[in-house]
């Protein structure tokens, strides 16, 4: 299976979920995951709690990017491009 997010990224919120790192065994749930909630997991992991929205409003002031409406967009596209469910990588690089 391709993963939604980047490996590193797999790693982290598999250890969220108390995982080892490697374990895939939760991959489609996490595969399923919002953007802005993986957003979120990663911040917890690295000890920046209750953040998120801060963080996610700070970027919108600063660089004119609204995290949540690109979130929102890549969740509807995802689920009129792959209705069972089913993710691509949908990784960007700038």
């Amino acid at each position: 299976m391709e993963n939604r997010y980047d490996e590193y990224v797999m790693k982290i919120i598999r250890q969220r979920y108390e995982l080892n790192e490697n374990d895939t065994s939760r991959d489609h749930e996490i595969n399923e995951l919002s953007p802005s909630s993986v957003l979120e997991e990663m911040l917890i992991w690295e000890g920046i709690i209750g953040y998120g929205a801060k963080i996610k409003g700070w970027i919108k002031d600063i660089f004119e990017v609204d995290l949540d409406a690109i979130s929102d967009d890549i969740m509807v596209r995802d689920l009129f491009k792959h209705p069972g469910g089913s993710h691509e990588n949908h990784n960007t690089t700038s």
